[in-house]
């Protein structure tokens, strides 16, 4: 069937392509989104070798956020839990086992959460190249989306604790490629993100937030952590996790 006319003579996108469109744009920034969020408590729309180099679309915004070894060593060395991974292993799909609950009451800069999160999850998985900075009220995002989207992708985005196990999300702005994510989508980002991150809050055995501040380039955690947490056989399936 081909494809229908608009009056002034354009042609119109199907519904199909437009639905697609939409599912590709949330799925890159809820996946973008769940990672440092997960792990601190928990065009260029696609990559092209050689043709995304020459537009610059093959990278992602650089936050001005580049850890040390050092900023690693604080995050690990103020880290109350004991995370059987090696480096590279811990991504979010990975099955996961949580027992026992210590406290935490601690405050991490941008460096030292990108620290950590690049040492466990590495450069496999969903995300890589990732960097987060932490602002009053919330935290700007860049990373390489690798499933459906293949591109780089950034937020800006407030956080807000609502409750021991949720929180709320704001989206302020955000890009895939070269592309900014239309304002009529945020609602719909939004409502997936804070469903799919406080579901996966909430089956974590020992977690709980009391207090969450964002800062100028720091975050302050106060509430509990599990003791333990150990990788299982297996992974899920990233369309799962994401319904």
């Amino acid at each position: 069937m081909p494809d229908a006319i608009h009056e002034n003579g354009g042609v119109a996108v199907p519904a199909r392509k437009r639905h697609r469109l939409r599912v590709t744009l949330i799925v890159g920034i809820v996946v973008l989104i769940l990672l440092p969020l997960g792990l601190l408590g928990w065009t260029g729309l696609y990559n092209i070798p050689v043709i995304s180099a020459l537009f610059g679309t093959n990278k992602p915004i650089d936050l001005g956020v580049h850890p040390t070894e050092a900023d690693l060593a604080s995050a690990k060395a103020d880290n109350p839990m004991t995370v059987s991974a090696e480096t590279g292993e811990f991504r979010w799909t990975r099955n996961k086992s949580f027992s026992g609950s210590v406290p935490i009451d601690d405050v991490h800069t941008s460096e030292e959460v990108t620290a950590f999160i690049t040492a466990y999850h590495g450069d496999g998985g969903n995300v890589r190249d990732i960097q987060v900075k932490f602002r009053p009220g919330g935290m700007e995002i860049s990373a390489f989306v690798v499933p459906y989207v293949k591109a780089p992708a950034y937020v800006n985005i407030d956080v807000a604790r609502t409750s021991a196990n949720s929180v709320s999300l704001n989206l302020q702005s955000a890009k895939l490629g070269r592309l900014t994510v239309p304002e009529r989508y945020y609602d719909e980002i939004e409502d997936a993100a804070e469903r799919i991150l406080n579901r996966e809050i909430a089956s974590v055995n020992g977690f709980s937030i009391e207090e969450l501040i964002y800062g100028d380039n720091t975050a302050t955690l106060r509430g509990t952590l599990p003791e333990t947490v150990n990788l299982e056989p297996g992974e899920q399936d990233l369309e799962s996790l994401l319904e």
